[in-house]
């Protein structure tokens, strides 16, 4: 049984989406959290801030880059 992929090839709207709903099954909408990614985790994690500043508390990318080219905005 292969699963269904996630990260790679589907557009970065329909992954964060899912990343945010797994997370608030485990973290109240409410509450800020802070992030932390490595490498392509790490890009993704500029992506998720950059579609929802209020929702995160801050990240820390370990080499990794933010997605420039995803059509996400990352002005502060």
């Amino acid at each position: 049984c292969q699963s269904e992929p996630r990260f790679i090839t589907r557009p970065p709207t329909d992954t964060t989406a899912w990343f945010t709903r797994w997370l608030d099954s485990y973290v109240d909408p409410d509450e800020k959290v802070f992030l932390i990614g490595n490498s392509g985790g790490g890009a993704f994690i500029g992506g998720l801030i950059g579609l929802n500043k209020s929702r995160y508390l801050g990240a820390a990318l370990l080499y990794a880059t933010l997605p420039w080219d995803a059509g996400i905005n990352l002005a502060p």
